[in-house]
């Protein structure tokens, strides 16, 4: 794909927007995709803005991983449910990729009136339920009834799903990177017990647990955790709203993964425990009340679902972990690492 230079004239052909013919757009960086997934940047003319994202250097593993074509489908897929999912994920402008990994999509500004949450400092009960509701509807567009060949059948093939070689390849990279970095700089936070399991994981294995038993399927974030959320400031204490972006990992599977991974990521371990229980019935009566189609699905099928999914929340929490690992300071890592480093225990596999 060749590189796409955005001025006025682009912004008027594309997305249809007046902008003056001599307005040069201002560019603004708003943050920067895990590893090469690219750039985030604001552009903003005198009466509009949007937020664009565009692919960097793609490595043969990003390539085969299908980021940018992912996250394309997953929001035109979203433009057909535009009346339920308004201020849940962000309205889609216009994309295009190319076959090596390629990609720009140009989305909906809400940066300035929300932020994403803080990774180190982990959420609040209150945003981990705004961001459960969301996603139960967001679950409920396309829930089926599991069986046994189902949730290994995505109905696009641009979805991931659980059998996905680049998925499997990229999480034990970043196993293996997180393994060793808190095997030297961090040892003292993690348990000779949590260590062991770590270098015994069985990646692809513990992928298929999490879906394979699972009573419902759907269509999934796969990568819900803070960094994914946007937070609007609370008119009222404790309502918040939340809005559920980068969906580079669209996943076809066990819903709960999603609200597994988001949990065991951003609650601390003993808020976790207190309000586990109560999150998950908000979910499941969310999920419930958004369904098109009467369910079968009773509360005790849905923890079964949670604790099958929390081996994926574990996988993807650790492996997340390698981006700060290489990145941060170590005093601002230790609240963000005694809060993954009990997962191994509590969900070995």
């Amino acid at each position: 794909m060749a590189s796409i230079s955005i001025d006025s004239e682009w912004i008027q052909a594309h997305l249809n927007w007046s902008v003056k013919a001599s307005e040069n757009p201002k560019f603004e960086p708003v943050g920067q995709g895990h590893g090469a997934l690219g750039s985030i940047i604001r552009v903003v003319t005198e009466t509009h803005s949007f937020v664009a994202k565009q692919s960097l250097e793609v490595t043969p593993l990003l390539a085969e991983l299908g980021l940018f074509e992912r996250e394309s489908e997953t929001y035109l897929l979203f433009e057909r449910h535009s009346e339920n999912l308004r201020g849940i994920v962000p309205q889609h402008l216009w994309s295009e990729y190319d076959t090596v990994g390629n990609g720009m999509i140009l989305m909906e500004d809400l940066t300035q009136q929300c932020k994403v949450g803080n990774a180190m400092y982990g959420l609040n009960a209150a945003q981990v339920k705004a961001s459960l509701s969301n996603m139960a509807t967001i679950h409920a567009l396309h829930v089926r009834q599991n069986t046994e060949d189902l949730w290994g059948s995505p109905p696009h093939p641009w979805l991931m799903h659980a059998h996905h070689s680049g998925l499997q390849m990229i999480l034990k990279e970043a196993l293996e990177t997180t393994l060793m970095q808190v095997s030297t700089r961090f040892k003292s936070h993690f348990s000779d017990q949590s260590l062991e399991i770590l270098q015994q994981w069985d990646i692809n294995r513990g992928l298929i647990d999490s879906h394979r038993k699972s009573h419902l399927v759907t269509i999934c974030h796969g990568d819900l955790w803070v960094n994914n959320v946007l937070f609007e400031s609370p008119q009222v204490p404790g309502h918040h709203k939340a809005c559920i972006i980068d969906w580079q990992f669209t996943t076809w599977g066990n819903p709960l993964i999603d609200v597994a991974f988001l949990m065991l990521s951003s609650l601390e371990p003993e808020l976790r425990k207190m309000e586990e229980e109560t999150l998950l019935i908000h979910y499941y009566k969310a999920l419930l009340n958004a369904s098109e189609h009467e369910l079968s699905y009773t509360f005790d099928q849905c923890v079964e679902d949670y604790e099958s999914a929390c081996i994926y929340g574990t996988i993807m929490s650790l492996a997340n972990l390698d981006t700060f690992l290489k990145d941060e300071d170590s005093g601002h890592l230790e609240r963000l690492i005694d809060r993954l480093s009990i997962l191994p225990e509590e969900h070995p596999f």
